[in-house]
């Protein structure tokens, strides 16, 4: 997965990076894991999105994945201010009525 930022704005010069993922200890779903590689394997993904208590979410070919705090995943970002996790909140109406396959990813986006 990589990310990319345009600087500056408008110029049509992207700096990309790799971004760094994996999945969470406590996700419901074990993951999936290709060849020699040490990332989860998503397939391809179709869309991304946020419900409306303003969780991300990627739709991939291998299922529906939320983007978690990069604590959860082992993984240190400096933007993160790690305190003890809050209490489980219920899940969106929409993934309540279906229960898709639901792996938690952490990420440390540094654009």
């Amino acid at each position: 997965m990589w990310a990319a930022a345009e600087t500056p704005q408008g110029s049509g010069n992207f700096s990309k990076d790799k971004v760094t993922f994996t999945c969470s200890k406590t996700s419901p779903v074990p993951c999936d894991y290709t060849g020699k590689s040490t990332l989860p394997s998503l397939g391809y993904i179709f869309s991304f999105g946020q419900d409306n208590n303003k969780d991300l979410f990627y739709m991939t070919s291998k299922g529906v994945y939320r983007v978690v705090r990069p604590s959860l995943c082992g993984y240190t970002c400096p933007i993160e201010t790690v305190s003890p996790p809050p209490p489980a909140s219920q899940p969106s109406s929409s993934l309540q009525l279906k229960r898709p396959s639901l792996l938690f990813l952490g990420q440390c986006f540094r654009l």
